[in-house]
């Protein structure tokens, strides 16, 4: 598995870019803004620096809007800014080396970025091949993980939002945690609510459905309990079985990678020192390169 080595040692204020030599000072902030909130604030990084194959976050627009839901209407506001300005000079930059090994699909609406999508290509392809029989449940026995990726990027990413399964598997939070994260909702959603319906069935293994309720609500806990103030970079947060062995394994993969970007993010180069990865590229392997 594919992984970035950064020596630690030399992120000391001693690596530049000379990328940013093309911007303005202006340019440079916010282009800075739009990478914390990305990789600092929120998932991205963990997809960034290590192998997380996906990972999204909406975009603060600063304009109103209106969410409906359960029956409830509520106008409020996203954010108080824009990244249009960042997002125009990221795509100025044109890292062309970024690319290869990565996707990142910035969507707008009238202009201003309102969702980003990050995908790191290789674990993409690996960790849908390790749970390809899921997807060829849901998509048909054709499906491979290149032409998957060709229509994941062209579809709003939104449509996956109801999979839950092939969305936390996607987003790298580990098979069996999504699939009972999938198996909660599917009882607590609006058409499966208290009082059961009586041609309802629990799954396998249980007798009824409140006991299969009360075997979720034991073993779905948050993955930490850190408060993301407090922090300088975000952890990656979601539901997991504590008592499963995978759960483990990614708890400490993603505070590995934690770590890293911690280190990067205390450095007042920071910027410098994600855009050299990004233009060197990440991967040591030979076929790190990416045929799609």
């Amino acid at each position: 598995m594919g992984r970035l080595t950064i020596i630690y040692s030399s992120i000391d204020g001693d690596i530049h870019s000379p990328r940013l030599d093309s911007l303005s000072q202006e340019e440079q902030q916010e282009l800075k803004g739009l990478f914390h909130y990305l990789f600092a604030e929120n998932e991205l990084g963990y997809t960034l620096l290590g192998d997380k194959p996906v990972s999204f976050c909406f975009l603060p627009t600063g304009l109103p809007h209106i969410a409906t839901r359960d029956h409830v209407f509520k106008i409020y506001q996203r954010g108080k800014r824009s990244f249009r300005k960042g997002v125009a000079v990221w795509k100025k930059l044109k890292i062309r080396n970024f690319y290869e090994n990565y996707f990142l699909i910035i969507d707008e609406e009238n202009q201003i970025p309102v969702f980003a999508l990050l995908i790191n290509k290789r674990s993409f392809i690996e960790e849908f091949n390790k749970n390809i029989d899921v997807f060829k449940e849901n998509y048909g026995p054709d499906i491979t993980a290149e032409s998957f990726f060709k229509d994941l990027i062209k579809i709003p990413f939104s449509e996956f939002f109801h999979q839950h399964l092939l969305l936390g598997i996607l987003l790298g939070y580990g098979r069996h945690n999504a699939a009972l994260f999938q198996r909660r909702e599917e009882l607590f959603s609006p058409s499966f609510r208290i009082p059961f319906l009586l041609d309802q069935k629990p799954s396998a293994g249980f007798s009824s459905i409140e006991e299969e309720i009360k075997y979720l609500n034991e073993h779905l806990r948050p993955s930490t309990r850190k408060n993301p103030y407090l922090l300088l970079v975000n952890c990656v947060r979601f539901a997991v079985d504590p008592t499963c062995p995978d759960t483990q394994i990614l708890k400490n993969e993603y505070a590995f990678t934690h770590k890293k970007l911690t280190m990067i993010f205390k450095n007042d180069n920071w910027l410098d020192v994600l855009l050299t990865q990004m233009e060197e590229g990440y991967y040591t392997h030979s076929d790190s390169r990416i045929g799609f």
